[in-house]
């Protein structure tokens, strides 16, 4: 199954950024804590092949504080 990390500058309805594929949810989480460290803006949002939400950007950034 893929997992995508679809990055939006703004809200749910904004401009989407990047939409990235990843082989694991673990993957596309790293990849965005990676993007968030360096300072991206913006929302993030990982979803499965089939189009649902596994974690919003609240979830995305407080599993990057943990890790």
């Amino acid at each position: 199954m893929s997992y995508y990390l679809i990055h939006r500058l703004g809200q749910v309805d904004a401009f989407q950024y990047t939409n990235l594929s990843f082989s694991t949810e673990k993957e596309a989480t790293v990849h965005a804590c990676s993007l968030i460290a360096a300072g991206e803006l913006g929302n993030f949002v990982i979803r499965d092949g089939e189009g649902r939400v596994l974690a919003d950007d609240t979830a995305i950034k407080a599993s990057c504080k943990v890790s």
